[in-house]
């Protein structure tokens, strides 16, 4: 009973040390938040945050492996597509979707920390994601494609669009914005 009692406060302990981090990256730039600032944001003991994590980078990376680990439940609920079409339009409606939800959230994170940043973790996620799902399913319209070439060519044209989507650089409306993937992702069809 006492291990549950400490995997609870441990799982706890690493939550608020995590949305500590989110909320600080929201206001300034992660180059310029401390251990301390982290620690007094989630109310607790720097020797709390060093029984988890030896550094801020180390807490970033989990942080960011935590909300990959979230999303990737969620975009792979259904992993059997009947098409990789149907598959890229699935995941493209996840992205859309998480991306208007937290427009914000994003917008104030991109100003104090670069898009370059931003959009290597928002490729990273799709690259697993893909690489999973790829190996789930069959499509014989893929056969004659190589799967990093499947991969570089959606992470890098998702990650780009939706990024200048948060950003207002289009005038499209998010469902807009699906329409026009949905008819880009017709590629992948024979």
């Amino acid at each position: 009973m006492k291990k549950n009692k400490e995997d609870l406060r441990v799982v706890r302990s690493r939550r608020l040390l995590c949305q500590a981090l989110f909320a600080l990256i929201e206001e300034k730039s992660f180059d310029k938040i401390s251990v301390i600032d982290i620690c007094d944001k989630a109310m607790v003991r720097r020797a709390t945050f060093y029984n988890h994590f030896t550094s801020k980078e180390k807490l970033f990376e989990f942080a960011i492996e935590e909300k990959q680990k979230e999303l990737f439940l969620s975009a792979i609920k259904k992993r059997s597509f009947s098409s990789i079409n149907e598959m890229f339009v699935a995941l493209i409606a996840m992205i859309v979707e998480y991306l208007d939800a937290y427009r914000e959230k994003i917008l104030k994170i991109l100003e104090n920390n670069g898009v370059d940043k931003i959009a290597g973790l928002l490729v990273g996620f799709l690259k697993k994601n893909i690489t999973y799902l790829l190996s789930e399913n069959h499509f014989p319209e893929k056969e004659n494609m190589p799967n990093d070439l499947i991969i570089d060519l959606f992470t890098g044209g998702v990650a780009n669009i939706g990024l200048s989507y948060v950003r207002s650089a289009y005038d499209y409306s998010k469902d807009e914005l699906l329409k026009y993937f949905t008819a880009v992702a017709t590629v992948f069809r024979n």
